[in-house]
């Protein structure tokens, strides 16, 4: 099947790297479409792809014939086979790719995982890293967060290969997580435009969006998911999104930040000969990681 509603875009990961800030700010560029549905996760949960694509082109639907069509799911960026299914189905289309310094992936992650209060086994990120075997070819989804893989998915440097083999060099474009929000109209976002063919002049608005905070009262924040969950059933969004924004701020504080020289000594034992590799695979200068 082939029809104008599917995507001939898809922003594919990483994971805790920025991705819901990239997808706002393409989805405010006039030539893009992107689905409501931020995660789709057709791709890569068996379950979403045994409905098969007519399922997935309802999430396309209103379109309006706009010059790219996509989405943004960014575990596909980890799984060994999702790069020949979206082959398969979509042909030779976009791929976006968004990283962020590894470092500060794998700890936004490990924080994710305290806050849903997934991550049981260690309080403690270094012994996490430490006790984690890589894998460099993940094939199995058993559920999102387990294993959490906390390293293995900020070695990025197989994991855009993968892309690259499956799509040609020339059909990946990767932003770099750290000069995206430094300046959201920078040349990182201006390539972006010009590697998606849509005009480079289109001013971007958006901020920092699903930064990892900590709860501090689990209780309490369930009881407000709850409220959050049914409110959402009956009240647009418009009303629901600047009241989790300030119950967020209240609620909920950001959790601390990593000590420095612990931070580069993660760095040079479980990352750099990956960045270095990637470098070179990539072309790009990774400095601001380093």
């Amino acid at each position: 099947m082939k029809d104008q509603t599917l995507p001939n875009l898809i922003c594919v990961g990483a994971q805790k790297a920025g991705s819901s800030s990239l997808y706002k700010l393409l989805k405010s560029h006039p030539e893009i479409y992107l689905s409501d549905k931020k995660e789709i996760h057709y791709f890569n949960v068996e379950e979403e792809y045994k409905k098969g694509l007519d399922y997935y082109a309802s999430f396309f639907k209103d379109n309006k014939n706009k010059k790219n069509i996509g989405e943004c799911t960014p575990d596909y960026l980890q799984y060994l086979f999702v790069p020949k299914r979206i082959l398969k189905d979509l042909g030779k289309i976009k791929i976006l790719i968004i990283l962020r310094n590894p470092v500060d992936r794998s700890y936004s992650q490990f924080n994710f995982h305290k806050m849903l209060n997934l991550e049981k086994k260690q309080t403690d990120f270094e012994t996490c890293l430490k006790a984690e075997k890589e894998n460099f070819e993940i094939n199995e989804r058993i559920e999102w967060y387990k294993p959490a893989f906390y390293k293995s998915k900020s070695l990025y440097y197989n994991q855009v290969k993968r892309y690259y083999d499956t799509f040609g060099k020339e059909n990946v474009h990767i932003i770099i997580f750290e000069e995206m929000v430094k300046d959201r109209n920078n040349p990182n976002l201006k390539s972006t435009c010009k590697f998606l063919s849509v005009s480079e002049n289109h001013t971007f608005t958006n901020d920092h969006s699903n930064p990892t905070v900590m709860n501090f009262e689990s209780n309490y924040v369930k009881s407000l998911r709850k409220i959050k969950n049914m409110a959402s059933k009956i009240l647009p969004k418009s009303i629901i999104n600047p009241i989790k924004d300030y119950t967020i701020k209240k609620v909920y504080k950001s959790p601390d930040k990593l000590n420095l020289e612990l931070k580069k000594e993660l760095f040079n034992t479980y990352f750099s000969k990956d960045v270095e590799k990637l470098e070179e695979l990539t072309q790009l200068d990774l400095s601001i990681w380093k």
